[in-house]
């Protein structure tokens, strides 16, 4: 009797241990849930703050419709999450907030209805075959021929210390007219190395004129460069750009400048595109619909996310090694304004083709090769032009 009287006391003792046990384990699950749900509305309120922010700074006016503006808040919580979690890695470059984030990354690249294949040999424009273009074309150059690029004696190099590089420019509402920016500006840097002061050209010019392109609507650095042989360029100042101005109509000027050639790189060849920037900044594609591109802020990009893609153009005015990281890097141009990156600029790492800058190098596209019958991408840069005063 003695003994059963203790074995349901045994029990009993069990039991409540079980029972408290459960007890703690739900008040934990609990209190668990309860900080989850203190932090996620701590998060929601900081992003709801950084919207606040933003549309202060970047959107003070209205959006079309309440249905805009609903989306434009979605697309900017979910970059927010994209910033916040990859800072929070410290991957040895940072993102931030800029006039892109109330837009879904890839509408820029889709906008275009541009594949990652590059396409099949036809205008974006036109759609007709590329052996037009390439009659538009003059003979290359064999500066950069061979079966190997010459061995560049520079470490490291920067026009823009060098005073080669206008300051950055703002595409503005120019969404897809990227293109004519980075075509301007090799066409500026390479006026001042050979000699002529540092003037600013006209992307307006461009962008309203070339008929081989739709304008802010899309184009291909190389159809500008088939342009400026066959019309000129004009200055700035006789044709300046307006930012908040997208309808495409002619502005006619007397051309400044005219371009006489320009040379053929490999593809995805850094050495090729180190020798070329050793001599004036390139002009290149670059996959700027990666959220690791767009939304850059500063430091050396080394993502594996912006790998290659063509959705957008800009210049790459010099090399380098970082101080810090030791990694070697593509110093770039862009043309999203001063607010963008590091002043406008964009440090790649070098020697992983990163965000297709050398994999597409320069030219937004393909040309056709009349005796294999076959696309091929290149990478250009200017070898001559002249001042026609």
């Amino acid at each position: 009797m003695i003994r059963e009287t203790y074995r349901d006391r045994s029990r009993n003792v069990s039991y409540c241990c079980f029972l408290v046990m459960s007890l703690l384990l739900m008040m934990s699950s609990t209190a668990k849930k309860d900080v989850s749900r203190e932090e996620d509305a701590w998060r929601r309120f900081l992003r709801e703050r950084r919207w606040k922010s933003w549309r202060k700074r970047y959107r003070p006016d209205p959006y079309e419709s309440e249905h805009h503006e609903v989306e434009a808040k979605e697309n900017f919580m979910r970059n927010d999450a994209i910033i916040e979690k990859h800072n929070s890695r410290n991957a040895g470059y940072v993102l931030g907030h800029n006039k892109f984030s109330d837009r879904y990354f890839e509408e820029r690249g889709n906008s275009r209805g541009i594949t990652k294949s590059g396409g099949d040999c036809r205008s974006p424009s036109t759609e007709q075959p590329q052996q037009m273009m390439w009659d538009l074309l003059p003979p290359a150059s064999s500066t950069f021929r061979g079966d190997a690029p010459p061995i560049s004696p520079n470490v490291s190099m920067d026009w823009v210390s060098q005073g080669a590089v206008t300051p950055v420019k703002d595409q503005g509402n120019c969404s897809n007219g990227d293109w004519a920016f980075s075509a301007v500006g090799a066409m500026e840097s390479a006026y001042k190395i050979q000699g002529a002061s540092l003037t600013a050209l006209s992307e307006s010019n461009l962008l309203s004129c070339c008929s081989l392109t739709q304008g802010c609507s899309g184009g291909y650095p190389i159809y500008s460069f088939a342009c400026i042989m066959k019309d000129g360029l004009c200055l700035e100042s006789d044709a300046p750009f307006r930012k908040n101005v997208t309808k495409r109509s002619c502005e006619k000027c007397n051309p400044s400048v005219a371009l006489q050639g320009f040379d053929v790189l490999p593809r995805g060849d850094e050495d090729w595109l180190r020798a070329g920037v050793s001599q004036r900044p390139v002009s290149v594609w670059i996959n700027s619909a990666a959220p690791s591109f767009r939304f850059y802020k500063s430091g050396v990009l080394d993502s594996k996310e912006c790998e290659t893609g063509v959705y957008g153009s800009a210049l790459v005015v010099g090399f380098g090694q970082d101080h810090v990281s030791g990694k070697p890097y593509w110093l770039l141009k862009n043309s999203w304004g001063t607010d963008w990156g590091e002043n406008g600029y964009a440090r790649l790492v070098r020697d992983k083709s990163m965000c297709g800058v050398a994999e597409l190098a320069v030219v937004r596209g393909v040309l056709f090769d009349r005796e294999n019958f076959k696309c091929f991408h290149v990478s250009v840069f200017i070898h001559h032009f002249h001042s026609n005063h």
